[in-house]
C-alpha cells in the first residue's frame, strides 16, 4: 500500500498535467546548420580592424627571434609619465650596430604584415581547394600556396 503522501504526489501529478509537462521539456537551445555560426564568426573578423593576434604574444616571438639571430640584442621598455599622452616606447639596443632604434612601430607593422601574410596565404589555399572541388583546405593545398 501507498503511505499518505505518496498517493498525494501521484494524485498531484494526475492533476497538474501542464507543470508536469514543463518539467520534461527544458528550452531546447536552437542548433544551427553547418557551418553557420563559422561564417557568421569570419564576417565578424572581416569587418573588424583590430589584429587578430595580440600584442604580447607577437612581442615576445620577435624579441625570441632577434636573440637567436643575434645574441647581443635587449630589448628595453621605457614607460612614460602617466600624464603623458605617449604609449610606453620600446628600444632595442643591438652592440653592433651601436644604436637606439624605437621598436613600437616597427613591431605593429611587422604585425599587419605578418596578419596579411597569413590571410593571402590562406585564401590561395582556399581557391586551390575550390578549383579541386573541395570545401575543405587539404595540406597540399597548402604545400601548393
Amino acid at each position: 500500500m501507498l503511505s499518505r503522501e505518496m498517493q498525494a504526489d501521484t494524485v498531484q501529478q494526475v492533476s497538474d498535467p501542464v507543470d508536469a509537462s514543463n518539467t520534461d521539456k527544458k528550452k531546447k537551445r536552437y542548433k544551427f546548420k553547418p557551418g553557420t555560426v563559422s561564417i557568421r564568426e569570419i564576417r565578424k573578423l572581416q569587418k573588424s580592424t583590430k589584429p587578430l593576434i595580440q600584442k604580447k604574444p607577437f612581442y615576445r616571438l620577435v624579441k625570441e627571434i632577434c636573440k637567436d639571430i643575434n645574441s647581443d640584442c635587449k630589448f628595453q621598455q621605457v614607460t612614460t609619465p602617466k600624464n603623458a599622452s605617449a604609449v610606453c616606447c620600446v628600444y632595442i639596443y643591438c652592440h653592433s650596430h651601436a644604436r637606439v632604434r624605437p621598436l613600437q612601430e616597427a613591431i605593429t607593422a611587422l604585425q599587419e604584415d605578418g596578419e596579411n601574410y597569413i590571410i593571402e596565404y590562406f585564401q590561395r589555399s582556399q581557391k586551390i581547394a575550390i578549383h579541386a572541388g573541395r570545401k575543405t583546405i587539404q595540406i597540399e593545398d597548402t604545400k601548393v600556396s
